[in-house]
């Protein structure tokens, strides 16, 4: 099982910059029933069901040209990821050939 976690460091950060880092971090993670509208919202693409099938790279790229509101990561389709909804990210979850085996979408 693969475990991802992101760590982050503060040295050298004015308290007043992570402060700030951190407030916007909050407001970009909802609890599920939340809706990502920043980056969902009014004609932003949300999700990529026809991605299905291709290889990853290639629905990275088309993800971040249709929504530039967020990021696409590829991450391995065995992957275990927190379950807290980040709106600007989407996960491209991929086999062991690099193939897209879920739909892609905002949170």
């Amino acid at each position: 099982i693969l475990v991802s976690f992101t760590i982050f460091t503060t040295h050298n950060l004015d308290p007043k910059e992570v402060r700030e880092n951190q407030n916007s971090k909050k407001r970009r993670e909802m609890s599920r029933s939340g809706v990502c509208q920043d980056t969902a919202g009014e004609g932003m693409k949300s999700s990529w069901p026809e991605l299905v099938g291709r290889r990853g790279d290639e629905a990275k790229e088309i993800i971040d040209r249709e929504n530039t509101k967020v990021t696409a990561r590829i991450i391995s389709e065995k992957a275990v990821v927190l379950t807290v909804v980040v709106c600007d990210r989407v996960y491209v979850r991929v086999n062991d050939h690099g193939i897209v085996t879920r739909t892609p979408s905002v949170g």
